[in-house]
């Protein structure tokens, strides 16, 4: 079970850290420009897709944990559907 995260006294009050089973983990953001919904998936070009899979596969490949890994597959399944798709 995770811990209440830590927020700092700014306008954004962003959680830093989450204290979990795992011990303390940055909590990470989502990245500008990343697609993170179908509707914004729908948004790119074949190429940004085609770029944004190899990103994937690459952060796949230096997952810390298995859970993050996890997360890749499933980011990676998802890109090659909407690719499979457009193709």
């Amino acid at each position: 079970m995770f811990a209440e995260a830590i927020t700092v006294d700014n306008d954004l009050s962003l959680p830093l850290w989450r204290v979990g089973p795992l011990g303390t983990m940055p909590v990470m953001g989502k990245r500008s420009g990343i697609p993170h919904r179908d509707g914004e998936l729908a948004a790119l070009s074949l190429d940004e897709l085609r770029a944004e899979l190899e990103r994937s596969r690459v952060r796949l490949s230096i997952a810390g944990s298995a859970m993050i890994a996890k997360q890749w597959h499933k980011r990676i399944h998802w890109l090659e559907r909407a690719i499979g798709e457009r193709s």
